[in-house]
Protein backbone atom coordinates (compact mmCIF):
# COMPACT_ATOMS: atom_id res chain seq x y z
CA UNK A 1 0.00 0.00 0.00
CA UNK A 2 1.07 3.90 -0.45
CA UNK A 3 1.47 5.63 1.84
CA UNK A 4 -0.99 8.46 2.86
CA UNK A 5 0.61 11.56 2.60
CA UNK A 6 -2.25 13.94 3.44
CA UNK A 7 -2.59 12.46 7.02
CA UNK A 8 -0.15 13.90 9.87
CA UNK A 9 -0.37 11.52 12.69
CA UNK A 10 0.10 13.77 15.99
CA UNK A 11 1.99 11.77 19.16
CA UNK A 12 2.29 13.24 22.54
CA UNK A 13 4.09 10.85 24.36
CA UNK A 14 5.90 10.60 27.98
CA UNK A 15 7.42 7.16 29.08
CA UNK A 16 6.17 4.93 26.48
CA UNK A 17 8.95 2.34 26.51
CA UNK A 18 6.67 -0.65 26.16
CA UNK A 19 4.61 0.31 23.39
CA UNK A 20 6.73 2.87 21.36
CA UNK A 21 8.22 0.95 19.35
CA UNK A 22 5.24 -1.15 18.38
CA UNK A 23 2.86 1.96 17.99
CA UNK A 24 5.69 3.62 15.50
CA UNK A 25 6.11 1.09 13.14
CA UNK A 26 2.65 0.08 13.14
CA UNK A 27 2.29 3.96 11.33
CA UNK A 28 5.10 4.56 9.16
CA UNK A 29 4.54 2.23 6.84
CA UNK A 30 1.33 3.56 6.08
CA UNK A 31 1.71 7.42 6.86
CA UNK A 32 4.12 9.69 5.67
CA UNK A 33 3.95 12.26 8.65
CA UNK A 34 4.17 11.35 11.91
CA UNK A 35 4.75 14.09 14.70
CA UNK A 36 6.18 12.82 18.19
CA UNK A 37 6.67 15.53 20.69
CA UNK A 38 8.04 14.39 23.61
CA UNK A 39 6.47 15.74 27.17
CA UNK A 40 9.45 14.63 29.42
CA UNK A 41 10.49 11.04 29.33
CA UNK A 42 12.93 9.98 31.66
CA UNK A 43 12.87 6.00 30.87
CA UNK A 44 14.16 4.24 27.91
CA UNK A 45 11.53 6.10 25.31
CA UNK A 46 13.96 8.17 23.64
CA UNK A 47 16.54 5.65 23.04
CA UNK A 48 13.67 3.37 21.43
CA UNK A 49 12.59 5.75 19.22
CA UNK A 50 16.51 6.79 18.39
CA UNK A 51 16.53 2.78 17.49
CA UNK A 52 13.71 3.43 14.79
CA UNK A 53 15.71 6.45 13.25
CA UNK A 54 12.96 7.02 10.48
CA UNK A 55 12.97 10.23 8.78
CA UNK A 56 9.23 10.45 8.53
CA UNK A 57 9.14 11.01 12.46
CA UNK A 58 9.32 14.32 13.21
CA UNK A 59 10.56 14.29 16.81
CA UNK A 60 10.78 17.37 19.45
CA UNK A 61 11.64 17.22 23.10
CA UNK A 62 9.02 19.68 24.14
CA UNK A 63 10.25 18.80 28.32
CA UNK A 64 8.15 18.38 30.93
CA UNK A 65 5.00 20.45 30.87
CA UNK A 66 2.10 21.32 33.30
CA UNK A 67 -1.48 19.36 32.51
CA UNK A 68 -3.29 22.53 32.11
CA UNK A 69 -0.54 23.19 29.17
CA UNK A 70 -1.32 20.13 27.59
CA UNK A 71 -4.76 22.06 25.63
CA UNK A 72 -1.65 24.70 23.84
CA UNK A 73 0.89 21.87 23.26
CA UNK A 74 -1.86 19.50 20.88
CA UNK A 75 -3.04 23.33 19.17
CA UNK A 76 0.59 23.77 18.75
CA UNK A 77 0.66 20.55 16.88
CA UNK A 78 -2.38 21.65 14.62
CA UNK A 79 -0.54 24.49 13.85
CA UNK A 80 2.31 22.76 12.40
CA UNK A 81 0.29 20.37 10.41
CA UNK A 82 0.09 21.13 6.66
CA UNK A 83 -1.93 18.52 5.48
CA UNK A 84 -5.92 18.04 5.40
CA UNK A 85 -6.15 15.66 7.79
CA UNK A 86 -4.45 14.38 10.91
CA UNK A 87 -4.88 11.66 13.30
CA UNK A 88 -4.76 11.45 16.63
CA UNK A 89 -2.19 8.46 18.40
CA UNK A 90 -1.42 7.88 22.09
CA UNK A 91 2.48 6.06 22.28
CA UNK A 92 0.38 2.96 23.58
CA UNK A 93 -1.92 2.43 20.54
CA UNK A 94 -1.08 0.47 17.64
CA UNK A 95 -3.30 0.66 14.27
CA UNK A 96 -2.85 -2.34 12.08
CA UNK A 97 -2.82 -2.40 8.80
CA UNK A 98 -6.93 -2.71 7.72
CA UNK A 99 -7.62 0.41 9.64
CA UNK A 100 -5.22 2.84 7.61
CA UNK A 101 -6.63 0.99 4.07
CA UNK A 102 -9.99 2.12 4.92
CA UNK A 103 -8.74 5.90 6.39
CA UNK A 104 -7.36 5.93 2.63
CA UNK A 105 -10.52 5.48 1.53
CA UNK A 106 -12.70 7.27 3.91
CA UNK A 107 -10.67 10.33 3.56
CA UNK A 108 -12.04 10.54 -0.60
CA UNK A 109 -15.34 10.99 0.99
CA UNK A 110 -16.12 14.71 1.01
CA UNK A 111 -18.79 14.73 3.24
CA UNK A 112 -16.50 13.51 5.79
CA UNK A 113 -14.61 15.34 8.28
CA UNK A 114 -14.16 12.97 11.33
CA UNK A 115 -12.99 9.41 11.22
CA UNK A 116 -14.52 7.39 14.55
CA UNK A 117 -12.15 4.23 15.30
CA UNK A 118 -13.28 1.10 17.81
CA UNK A 119 -11.00 0.03 20.54
CA UNK A 120 -9.44 -3.39 21.28
CA UNK A 121 -8.16 -3.13 24.87
CA UNK A 122 -6.17 -5.93 26.19
CA UNK A 123 -6.28 -6.77 29.92
CA UNK A 124 -4.86 -7.99 32.17
CA UNK A 125 -2.58 -9.54 29.60
CA UNK A 126 -2.36 -8.76 25.87
CA UNK A 127 -4.50 -11.28 24.14
CA UNK A 128 -7.48 -10.94 26.61
CA UNK A 129 -10.15 -8.21 26.86
CA UNK A 130 -11.41 -8.34 30.11
CA UNK A 131 -12.82 -4.72 30.87
CA UNK A 132 -16.83 -3.53 30.52
CA UNK A 133 -16.40 -1.19 27.09
CA UNK A 134 -18.78 1.82 29.41
CA UNK A 135 -21.39 3.80 28.04
CA UNK A 136 -19.53 6.40 26.25
CA UNK A 137 -21.78 7.50 23.08
CA UNK A 138 -20.13 8.68 20.17
CA UNK A 139 -21.79 8.81 16.25
CA UNK A 140 -24.50 6.39 17.19
CA UNK A 141 -22.25 3.94 18.73
CA UNK A 142 -22.10 3.10 22.23
CA UNK A 143 -18.92 1.34 24.22
CA UNK A 144 -14.73 1.92 23.12
CA UNK A 145 -15.25 3.93 20.44
CA UNK A 146 -13.82 8.01 20.29
CA UNK A 147 -12.85 10.15 17.29
CA UNK A 148 -8.93 10.19 15.67
CA UNK A 149 -8.97 11.04 12.50
CA UNK A 150 -9.88 14.58 11.78
CA UNK A 151 -9.91 16.96 8.55
CA UNK A 152 -8.04 20.04 9.63
CA UNK A 153 -10.84 22.91 8.35
CA UNK A 154 -12.77 25.28 10.05
CA UNK A 155 -10.01 26.54 12.46
CA UNK A 156 -10.40 23.29 14.52
CA UNK A 157 -8.74 23.71 17.89
CA UNK A 158 -8.14 21.93 21.41
CA UNK A 159 -10.36 23.39 24.51
CA UNK A 160 -10.58 22.25 28.01
CA UNK A 161 -8.55 21.00 31.34
CA UNK A 162 -6.71 17.66 30.76
CA UNK A 163 -7.87 15.36 30.76
CA UNK A 164 -11.57 16.86 29.58
CA UNK A 165 -10.23 17.57 26.35
CA UNK A 166 -12.31 18.21 23.10
CA UNK A 167 -12.16 19.39 19.60
CA UNK A 168 -14.30 22.18 18.56
CA UNK A 169 -14.36 24.10 15.71
CA UNK A 170 -14.79 28.03 15.29
CA UNK A 171 -18.58 28.14 15.08
CA UNK A 172 -18.49 25.99 17.67
CA UNK A 173 -19.51 22.60 17.35
CA UNK A 174 -17.97 20.03 18.72
CA UNK A 175 -16.01 17.67 16.60
CA UNK A 176 -14.47 14.97 18.94
CA UNK A 177 -17.84 14.11 20.98
CA UNK A 178 -21.72 14.10 20.10
CA UNK A 179 -22.95 12.63 16.95
CA UNK A 180 -22.68 14.64 13.65
CA UNK A 181 -23.50 14.11 10.32
CA UNK A 182 -20.01 14.09 9.01
CA UNK A 183 -18.41 11.53 11.13
CA UNK A 184 -17.44 8.18 9.92
CA UNK A 185 -17.25 4.99 11.85
CA UNK A 186 -14.14 2.50 11.04
CA UNK A 187 -14.53 -0.75 10.89
CA UNK A 188 -11.03 -1.92 11.41
CA UNK A 189 -10.54 -1.72 15.64
CA UNK A 190 -7.19 0.39 17.12
CA UNK A 191 -5.53 -1.81 19.90
CA UNK A 192 -5.15 0.16 23.18
CA UNK A 193 -2.53 -0.49 25.79
CA UNK A 194 -4.24 1.49 28.48
CA UNK A 195 -4.55 -1.05 30.83
CA UNK A 196 -1.41 -3.09 30.53
CA UNK A 197 1.82 -1.56 31.91
CA UNK A 198 2.93 1.50 30.13
CA UNK A 199 6.55 1.99 31.56
CA UNK A 200 8.63 0.68 34.27
CA UNK A 201 7.78 4.86 35.78
CA UNK A 202 4.02 4.54 35.58
CA UNK A 203 3.39 4.83 39.50
CA UNK A 204 5.46 8.80 38.99
CA UNK A 205 4.17 9.71 35.66
CA UNK A 206 1.16 11.85 35.39
CA UNK A 207 -1.83 10.55 34.81
CA UNK A 208 -1.68 6.87 35.58
CA UNK A 209 -0.56 6.57 39.40
CA UNK A 210 -3.07 4.89 41.01
CA UNK A 211 -5.20 4.57 37.85
CA UNK A 212 -6.01 0.39 38.65
CA UNK A 213 -7.24 -0.64 41.43
CA UNK A 214 -8.07 -3.62 43.58
CA UNK A 215 -11.54 -2.91 43.10
CA UNK A 216 -11.90 -2.94 39.10
CA UNK A 217 -10.47 -6.39 38.90
CA UNK A 218 -13.28 -8.19 37.03
CA UNK A 219 -13.79 -11.58 38.06
CA UNK A 220 -12.46 -14.31 35.74
CA UNK A 221 -15.30 -15.91 34.08
CA UNK A 222 -15.03 -11.74 32.52
CA UNK A 223 -11.93 -11.93 31.19
CA UNK A 224 -12.44 -13.12 27.14
CA UNK A 225 -9.87 -14.75 24.93
CA UNK A 226 -9.61 -11.82 21.64
CA UNK A 227 -8.56 -14.41 19.17
CA UNK A 228 -5.56 -16.78 18.26
CA UNK A 229 -2.00 -15.35 18.19
CA UNK A 230 -2.53 -14.89 14.24
CA UNK A 231 -5.41 -12.48 14.91
CA UNK A 232 -2.92 -9.96 16.25
CA UNK A 233 -1.27 -6.84 14.40
CA UNK A 234 1.68 -8.13 12.76
CA UNK A 235 4.22 -5.59 13.98
CA UNK A 236 4.08 -7.81 17.20
CA UNK A 237 5.84 -10.55 15.50
CA UNK A 238 8.78 -8.40 13.98
CA UNK A 239 12.45 -8.48 14.80
CA UNK A 240 12.84 -5.68 17.64
CA UNK A 241 15.82 -4.68 19.55
CA UNK A 242 16.64 -5.93 22.44
CA UNK A 243 15.50 -2.43 24.57
CA UNK A 244 12.16 -3.35 23.36
CA UNK A 245 10.00 -5.65 25.75
CA UNK A 246 8.51 -8.99 24.33
CA UNK A 247 4.91 -7.43 24.23
CA UNK A 248 3.08 -10.91 24.96
CA UNK A 249 4.56 -10.88 28.55
CA UNK A 250 3.90 -7.38 29.25
CA UNK A 251 0.74 -7.17 31.55
CA UNK A 252 -0.45 -4.81 34.75
CA UNK A 253 1.29 -6.28 38.10
CA UNK A 254 -1.86 -5.81 40.45
CA UNK A 255 -3.90 -7.88 37.89
CA UNK A 256 -1.50 -10.52 37.46
CA UNK A 257 -1.29 -11.19 41.13
CA UNK A 258 -4.61 -11.43 41.68
CA UNK A 259 -5.78 -13.14 38.28
CA UNK A 260 -2.93 -14.81 36.17
CA UNK A 261 -4.47 -16.50 32.94
CA UNK A 262 -2.28 -17.81 30.27
CA UNK A 263 -3.55 -17.00 27.26
CA UNK A 264 -4.56 -20.40 24.74
CA UNK A 265 -2.67 -18.68 21.95
CA UNK A 266 0.32 -18.06 23.31
CA UNK A 267 1.77 -21.38 24.27
CA UNK A 268 4.09 -20.92 21.30
CA UNK A 269 6.40 -18.44 23.85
Amino acid sequence: MKKIEDVTVHCKICNEENWIWFSLKSLLPYCGKVMVWDTGSTDYTLQIIEEINSPDIQFVQCGKIHPEEFKDLHNDMIKATVTDWFAIVDGDEIWPGPIWSEIAYRILDSSKDILVAHYFIPFPRLGYLGLDEGNFKIAGKVGAFTAKVFRRKHDILWYGEFPDLFLRYKNGVVASQGELSTMQVLESPIYHMTMLERSSLDSSTFGRAGKLTVTDVPNKKDFKASGPWWHFPDVLFEDRPDIVPNPFLIHNNLYHELAPIPHPSLMFL
